[in-house]
């Protein structure tokens, strides 16, 4: 149907192509909500159309992709229970910024002005940037 224009980021085009067909919208948010899922490589797709494959498949990422699904759930009017792995990206993306908020912030802030007032802030300083780099790797 629309996989070959979603490869080539044209989502503009299929969006008006399926306009005032409900159907249609709902068939093509079940397929971009599936590339959503954890553990799926878009790669896998593209390969089937080398073809019409553009050179970035970054903007089709479950990041992206889920934040096209929910644009365009809101605007189709669709159930969200049609497209659960976007709500799960998007939730995942609230963790992970919530986790970064606490952990990873608030031990910088703490820190540095715990090593400032020592006058210390030279050798905690790599440390806070280790700490911050194992959180991260964790969290993603």
């Amino acid at each position: 149907m629309s996989i070959p224009l979603l490869l080539q980021d044209k989502v503009a085009l299929v969006e008006r192509y399926v306009a005032g067909f409900p159907d249609l919208q709902r068939r093509l948010l079940v397929l971009m909500d599936s590339w959503c899922q954890p553990g799926f490589d878009i790669k896998d797709v593209a390969r089937r159309y080398p073809e019409v494959t553009s050179l970035s498949l970054e903007k089709l990422s479950p990041k992206a992709l889920s934040r096209q699904v929910l644009r365009l759930q809101e605007r189709y009017g669709v159930a969200p229970a049609l497209c659960p792995n976007a709500a799960i990206q998007q939730r995942l993306a609230a963790l992970r910024h919530l986790c970064h908020k606490r952990f990873v912030e608030v031990r910088e802030q703490e820190g540095v002005l715990g090593a400032a007032s020592r006058g210390l802030s030279h050798r905690v300083w790599p440390g806070i940037l280790t700490a911050h780099c194992r959180v991260h790797r964790h969290i993603k």
